[in-house]
Order: structure tokens, then sequence, then C-alpha cells
């Protein structure tokens, strides 16, 4: 991740010196603390790293079992904003790196890990179930540690355990793909590691790993590897999915130049050759019973002679060896072991061949939906082949004793859409015990015995059919002849209802891919940008930019980064003790306690669905005496559990007033002596004196009630309201409740309204009242009702700020000597604070003067962390079909130019006045979004994507002008125009993100 260039080089130690120190820094301070610091644009006060350092990185990212710390990973990424996480990649470079500053001399261990992987995955004995073993991924992992410590002679005691959890934890997601890998089929899990099969579930698990799928079925990866093959959208992988690829190619690493990008396309290019002759052999068998079943559609008894005799056997002596090529490369996937399988079953004259057709709901239709090779009692060998437009031929295992829904599975698994209901027909079986030949050896092959048996049954169906004596028998024996061909041929379509024309297309373009493969499959070299780029042109040059799948695509370009390990739907309500909550960041804890164990997590608002589990450490011990009681939260989290309140409504209404009724109730009054429960508000209670009821609200497990008045809406709807009169609470913290109309007594949902509060004054006041030389804060403040502000409430002079830069005001109380605090929100809106936690402090002098204006020129101000270029990764369309017409205009327009002498593009260059040209004509009008897989970690990668994306909006704007302004080119681009106003956007899109 450290630039290759002695500039850049710099520049990146120096800012990995400061992350490392700052991060270290912290790293005691609670959790809240570390994720609201401010982190300025201050630099290393060195740009070494000594490796106790490095160590110590090391050991608070990765727990001794090699596990990410998801939550010390969230605090990273605020030190690295511009990082996006989507995966542990960035993580692992870099503490790489870091250990790397230390021994320049050194291999950088990622790297190190990663080759010595490589190596390993080469072995012929490795199989797909290997990937999936823990004690494979511990084995390598020890290996990896004891042969990489060896290259530090001056190591410290304390570097092996660090190794050992990073170690595990680099191999742990090199392999993390493994997960999907189907163990449960005996066949697919036995398969040699470099077998067809192998490889393609290998692909589909990548792939299925980087759509952030929580499971995938065998059919489902298979499905996923086949279209990747047809569709270069789905290889748009990041540098995990790249390097996975590589690990698995079978090459060996090689030193520099070579790269994992072209070890990875190796992979591919070898995948998409086997795949291109499937593929062709399929549409061959397709066509050949195609064309069998138009030919006996079309016979009839008057009209038959000899030619067409001829040509009815010749084609059906075509379908059959079309089928015995296809069943061939088929079987050429299978092990050693599995083919010796086979060929024992037929020595012993055990082995079956057997067809299963199936027929639709409405009967209209029967096709061969799978084909197997089996003895009795014995697994079979499957070979689904109900839909190859979406699921490559693979030998399955088959249970002797599979039901229907099993065998349906194998054959459309779940991403075949629009499958409609097959309804199973009897099986047709034939023994391949070999023909006898007269002076010939018997035949070994299961296939070639397969196709002599079938010859011989067709050869007997066709006599029969061209031997009828009469209309009658004929039509009989076409019946019979063509029955025999639905169950034996797996094509073949005798009611003219399946459409194999996509199969005819994808053998086309697959041939097109294979060739262009042959002519350079070579990925440019590596640079500062990384490996995608590179990766993803030579795909591109190899199966062209389109792809027919953009949902899949969007999901795989996704940048969102990693969060929280534990969703919050795993939880209960059991053991839920307190909350804590921040109005500003919107932080929150929740806390849990059982017996004598406890349990703090924490929920940021980037993602509501998961939580950080924080280590039980002395930065979480300052943490509970802060929280609330989760008795007035309980309820609302029972909720969310049960899917009846929305992780929306949780946070941003539930817990802002379970926080706020918290401050309100601090300083209330207990709850009066005989006061009575409200019939159907659980938490109202009431007293009667004088004939006059006085209401008070105390919430299930609170021991405080507060004073309130209590409305009718209208039947069992209601109204509650708390204003502070006693000096007991601040003005600010009253409320209106109310409810909404409900049928069961006791049950009711709360609608928090908060009370007026204070709040900035308009920029117009601030400005008179810095000309006026009036700088405390309580000018700045006011109360937002007309009476003013509340007379026993005054703000102080001081002046807070917290470590992420909020400004934090303090009130002085007249009933009372305590102090009173409140955040000031991105709207202007103090919020309250029932605390003053530890890392805020007091604002100097000059520091007010400052303050006071910001308070004019900035009153939604939130000081924000690090931005750098490399926001400019955005979710931005893959490469969609190209606008032919576009194109063609574009062509038209040079054409039209090219007879006078001009040339249009070298014109736009011109008149643009550009010096420097960093762009040719394909990457400015049809390659428009390849900087999206830059790796901005580096510095000159940014800068070189910053400057292309403003000369190409540049171009881009001068092109339209000339294209407007002349009116024989204005008639000639009409779409050409409409692209180019695209292409603008996106541009302008993404550069306004950096």
């Amino acid at each position: 991740m450290t630039g290759r260039k002695n500039g850049s080089h710099r520049i990146n130690r120096t800012f990995l010196s400061w992350v490392l120190q700052s991060f270290l820094r912290d790293n005691a301070l609670p959790f809240h603390q570390r994720w609201q610091g401010h982190f300025p644009d201050g630099c290393a006060t060195s740009s070494s790293v000594r490796q106790g350092d490095a160590i110590a990185l090391i050991n608070t990212l990765i727990d001794p079992q090699g596990n990410i710390i998801d939550y010390q990973l969230a605090i990273l990424r605020r030190h690295l904003p511009q990082a996006t996480f989507p995966d542990h990649y960035s993580l692992l470079q870099l503490l790489s790196d870091m250990l790397h500053m230390t021994r320049p001399d050194t291999v950088p261990l990622y790297r190190f890990i990663r080759h010595h992987l490589q190596k390993t995955l080469t072995r012929p004995a490795l199989s797909l179930s290997t990937l999936r073993q823990n004690g494979f991924i511990g084995q390598q992992a020890s290996e990896i540690q004891h042969a990489f410590i060896t290259t530090f002679n001056d190591a410290s005691p304390l570097l092996p355990p660090a190794l050992q959890r990073y170690t595990l934890a680099a191999v742990r997601h090199l392999l993390s793909f493994a997960r999907f890998l189907p163990l449960p089929d005996p066949l697919l899990a036995a398969t040699p590691l470099h077998n067809l099969a192998a490889q393609w579930l290998n692909l589909g698990a990548i792939i299925a790993q980087q759509l952030r799928l929580k499971t995938a079925t065998a059919e489902d990866l298979l499905a996923l590897s086949w279209a990747a093959q047809h569709d270069a959208g789905l290889l748009s992988l990041r540098e995990t999915g790249i390097q996975q690829l590589a690990l698995l190619s079978g090459n060996t690493p090689a030193a520099p130049p070579r790269n994992e990008a072209q070890d990875a396309l190796d992979f591919i290019v070898l995948n998409l050759r086997t795949a291109a002759e499937i593929q062709q052999r399929l549409y061959h068998c397709a066509e050949a019973s195609q064309l069998l079943s138009l030919q006996l559609h079309d016979l009839v008894y008057s009209a038959m002679n000899a030619e067409q005799q001829d040509q009815l056997r010749s084609l059906a002596a075509s379908a059959l060896l079309k089928q015995r090529d296809l069943l061939h490369i088929a079987l050429q996937q299978l092990s050693v072991s599995d083919k010796l399988r086979l060929s024992q079953w037929q020595q012993q004259g055990k082995l079956d061949a057997i067809w299963y057709p199936a027929n639709d709901a409405t009967h209209a239709e029967s096709k061969i939906i799978g084909f197997a090779f089996a003895a009795e009692n014995q697994p079979k060998l499957f070979l689904p082949v109900a839909e190859p437009l979406y699921m490559p031929l693979i030998f399955r295992q088959l249970a002797a004793n599979a039901d229907e829904h099993q065998l349906q599975a194998l054959c459309f698994g779940r991403t075949a859409p629009g499958n409609p209901r097959w309804l199973m027909m009897p099986a047709v079986s034939l023994n391949l015990a070999s023909p006898s030949q007269d002076g010939a050896p018997p035949i070994s092959d299961p296939v070639d015995i397969l196709h002599t048996l079938m010859e011989a049954e067709l050869a007997s169906l066709l006599a029969r059919l061209t031997g009828a004596d009469g209309e009658i028998h004929f039509e009989r024996q076409k019946l019979s002849l063509m029955e025999w061909l639905v169950r034996h041929l797996f094509f073949f379509d005798r009611g003219g209802q399946q459409d194999y024309r996509f199969i005819f297309g994808q053998a086309q373009r697959m041939a097109s891919i294979v060739e262009q493969s042959h002519l350079q499959h070579e990925p440019s070299r590596a640079d500062a940008e990384g490996i995608v780029n590179p990766f993803s042109q030579s795909i591109r040059r190899i199966m062209g930019a389109t792809t027919v799948l953009p949902d899949l695509v969007s999901q795989l370009t996704e940048t969102t980064p990693l969060y929280g390990a534990t969703a919050i739907t795993s939880l209960n309500t059991n053991g839920f003790t307190g909350f804590w909550w921040d109005p500003f960041s919107q932080l929150c804890y929740l806390g849990w306690k059982k017996g004598n164990s406890r349990t703090l997590y924490a929920s940021t608002p980037e993602s509501r669905d998961t939580l950080y589990k924080l280590a039980d450490d002395n930065a979480a011990a300052e943490i509970w005496p802060m929280l609330a009681r989760a008795d007035g939260l309980k309820g609302e989290l029972q909720a969310l559990l049960l899917g009846t309140l929305s992780n929306e409504q949780f946070f941003a209404d539930a817990l802002p007033m379970a926080w706020h009724l918290h401050g309100a109730l601090a300083g209330a009054s207990p709850l009066p002596a005989g006061a009575i429960q409200h019939a159907t508000l659980s938490d109202v209670w009431f007293t009667r004196e004088a004939g006059m009821h006085h209401y008070f609200f105390s919430p299930s497990g609170s021991d405080s009630a507060l004073p309130v008045t209590l409305e009718t809406l209208s039947t069992q709807s209601y109204r509650l309201h708390f204003s502070p009169s006693d000096g007991r609470s601040m003005a600010d913290q009253g409320f209106t409740l109310e409810t909404r109309p409900f049928g069961i007594p006791g049950q009711h949902h709360w609608q928090f309204i908060p009370a007026t509060s204070w709040q900035l004054v308009s920029a117009p006041q601030a400005d008179e009242l810095i000309r006026q030389g009036l700088l405390s804060p309580e000018h700045y403040l006011q109360w937002r009702t007309e009476s003013g502000n509340p007379a026993s409430i005054r703000p102080d002079a001081h002046v807070l700020q917290r470590s992420d830069g909020c400004m934090v005001f303090t009130f002085h109380d007249e009933h009372a000597s305590q102090t009173h605090y409140r955040l000031l929100d991105t709207a202007g809106t103090l919020q309250l604070t029932t605390t003053l936690p530890a890392g805020w402090s007091l604002l100097t002098a000059k520091e007010l003067q400052f303050v006071s204006r910001e308070l004019q020129t900035a009153q939604r101000n939130r000081l924000t962390a690090i931005t750098t270029a490399s926001a400019l990764i955005v979710p931005l369309p893959f490469r969609y079909p190209q606008s032919s017409e576009a194109q063609d205009e574009w062509h038209n327009i040079n054409i039209h130019l090219r007879a006078d002498g001009r040339n249009f593009f070298n014109e736009v260059w011109q008149r643009a006045q550009i010096t420097g040209p960093l762009l040719t004509e394909d990457e400015l009008l049809w390659l428009r979004t390849d900087w999206r897989a830059t790796d901005f970690y580096q510095t000159e990668a940014c800068d070189s994507t910053l400057k292309k994306l403003a000369q190409q909006q540049q171009l881009l704007k001068t092109m339209l002008d000339m294209l407007k302004q002349q009116h024989d080119l204005r008639a000639l681009s009409e779409e050409l125009q409409r692209w180019l106003h695209q292409l603008l956007h996106h541009s302008q899109h993404g550069a306004a993100t950096g």
C-alpha cells in the first residue's frame, strides 16, 4: 500500500506513522471518546515506526484466535476515512506495511503469506474440502509463521505471538470464500482443487463472497460461475477476489513485474477455454436434436422417399454423436478416481445409464432434466441438463434413495428464473453391458458403450418407421420413435416449446471470447493504481465491456465498509440493563448483565443493523456508571426484536425519547404515597385532592415521578404534558407525549414531542453582536418562545469543546448549584446531555472569540475528519452497453470533417487549451469509470485520478460547446450529445464526492 516512488513513499511513511501513534495513544479511552475524536491534519513527530508499536497495533486489532476486532477496526476507519474497508484486505495490508517499515529489507508479511499459500495450493493432492478444514488454516498459519520469523534476526520476543494472530487472520481472509463451498456433496467435496468443477465452484464462491451473500448452495455457485463465463460484469472483483483467483490459478508465484492480476487472469482464461468447448458441444448437441425434431415433425407417409429416409437416418446418427461428444467432455471433468469407479461398475456389469424425463404442469411440454450413471445401492453420478443456459454441465452426486425434491434442486437450483413446476415421469434405465463385436476388443468407455447401444435401438425404430406399410402404421411408428427420442435425447423438443436460441448466442460469444484470449490475455503491468484496474481492463479486452446483470454488478462494485459483527436481532431483552445516548454523534451504548458477566455493545449511525461488542476492560468500566436504567426502553427493544418496530424508529425515536425522559426524571421527586395507577396508561398515576386529580408520569422501573397534565384526545387516545416548574428540572427538559389509539389496556406507544429549547441566534444578529464587541455565550443563545429566556436559567461564560469539535455550553440554575450542559447540534439547536464526560476542556479567551466568529459564519458547523480523493469511489454504474447510435454519430462526424482535412478530437484539445493530455480518445468517450477501481490509499493515484477527472470534464464541456455551435455538427450529433451529457454527469458526480 505504500507508494512505489520515493516522494509518495515518504508521504505515506509519515502518514502511516502518524496513524499508528494517534491510534495507540487513544487506545485506553472509552469507545465514544475515540469515536468522537477529532483528528486534525497533523503529522507524526517521526516517520519511523518501532517494531514494538507495530506489534502493539497488530495485537490491538486482531485477537489471539486471528479474528479481526470489529470495534477496533471501526475506530481505525476514523483515522483513515479514505479507506472504505469493504473487507479485511486493506487492514491486513496496512498492518503488513507497518511491520515492513521496521524492517524494509524483509519481504512484506502479507505478500509472504499470499505466496506461501499459492505454492501450497498447487499441490495435486489437495481437494475442495481441504479449503474448509479448520486444521488446514491453522497448519498453514503455523508453517508461515515459522518461515517468516527466520527472516527477522533481531526480532522482539513479542513478535511471534503477534505474527501468530496476523497470520491466522490473513490465511483465513484469503480462504474466506471457502465457507460457501458445498461439503454436503461428497463428489464435489472430494474433487481435486484444480479440477474444472472445483474451479467453477471456487469462482462462484469468490463472487458470492463479494456479493456478501449469507448462504449459497452449490447450484447457486455453479450458476454464478457459469454466468461469469459469459458476462464480464460478474468479474468486477476487488483486490481480495483477484488475489483469491491467483491462489487457485495453479501458477507458482513469480517475482515482479509479474503480479497476482496476471495469475488471476490465467485462472479466468483457462476456465473460459474449457467453458467455450463445453458450450460449443452443447450448441451442436441441441442443434442436432432440433434438426431431427423438425425433420420428424414434417415427415408424412405419403411424401416419404428414399432421400428423406437417408436424411432422417443421417440426422438421427448426428444427434446421437453430438450427445456422445457432450457426455465425453462432461466425463473429462471427473476425477481419476470417479472414472475408475465407473469402469469398475461397467466391468462388473452393474453400470446403468438413467434418463430422468419430466412433464410441465400442463403436460404440454416434456424434456430430459437429468442423466445419471449408476450402480445398484450406490450414489449416482448425476448430470443436470434441464437448464443449460444457467447451469453448467457438471456431474454431481445423487443419493441412491434421493427424492424428487433433491433431484429437481440439482437440476434447477435457485438461480434459474421462471421455472415451471416439473412433474417427474418414470425414469428410463439402460444397462451398459459391453456389446460384443466380431473380431474387435470390448468397448470400455461407458459413453461409447452407451452410444453403441442407443445406436442399435434407434436403428431398429427407424427401420420400423421406414418400413411402415400404411398411414396408420407409419403414424404409430413415428409416435413410438418420438417418444423414445424424448426420453433419450437431452434436447429433443417434440412440441417445439423449448427455445435454445440463447444457447446458440452464448456459443458464438464464447468462441469470440476464446479467440480474443488467445490474442491478448496478459494484463497491463500493475502500477500505482494497484491490480484492480489492470485486471478489469484485461477482462474487458477479452470479454467486452457490457453486462446484462446490472443489479448484481452494482452489488459487486459496492464499497460499503464492514460494520459490527453482532446483529441486533440476535439479542434478547433478558438481562438488558441500561443504555447511553449522545444526541450529537448519535452513538449509543446498550448493556446486558447476566449473573457475574456483563456485555457492553456500541451502536453507531453508520449501521443500525449491527452492534460492536466491546471488550470488558478498563475503558468499558468507565461507561457502566453512565448508563441510564433500561426499564424505559425494554418495551421498545422487545418490539424491535419482534419486528414490530424498525431499527430506524428505535434509534431515531424511541432511544432519544428514553434518554430525554431519563434526564428529566433524574431530579424528579418520588411518586406520592397513595398514588393510584391509571386504568389504561400504565406509566401514569394520579392523586385526588379537594376533588381534583393530580397526574404523575412514572415509567415502569422508575423511582421518580414528574407532575404532568393529562388530556383525553379521543377514545383511548391521550396527550401528556410536562412543563418544569419546581426548579428540579431545566425548562428545556419539558416534553409532550401522545398515544396512538389502542385496543388493549396497558399496551400503548408514546409519540415524543420535545419542548422548546435553546438555539443560536440568526446570522445577522450574530454579526451585529460581533460588531458591538459582545462575545459572551449568553448573547448568542436564545430561548425559542415569545416569553423570552426562562428567568431561572442562564448561560455561563464557560464554553467547552469536545474531542470531536462539538461545542458544549454550560448553564447556571438559580434553584440548584448543579451545572447543566448542552451540546450544539448541526441544526444550531442545543441538545440535552446529563453528564460531563472526560475529554472535554474549557476554551481559552482567544478560543472563545474564535467560537463566536464560528457562530456567525458556520452555525451548522461540525469539524470533520480528514477527507481525501478516495471518496471518488462511488457506486456509479458498471459498463452498460455502449450507445451504438452515439458511436455511429462520432464516426460520421470524423468522416465528415476528414474530407476537409480536419480532426475533430485534435480541435477539441486545442480549443480546451490543454498542454499535458492525460486521456486517450477511448478513455474520454467510452471507458468513463475506469478510475473507480483505483487504490486511493496511494497518494500518487489519488492525484492522478483527480487530474484526469478535471481534464475529462474540461474536454467534455468543450466538445459539447463545439457540437452545439457548429450547425453541421449539431445536426449530426443528437445521440452523441446525450451520451456526452451522461459522461459529464458521472464525472462531476465522482469529483463532487472527492
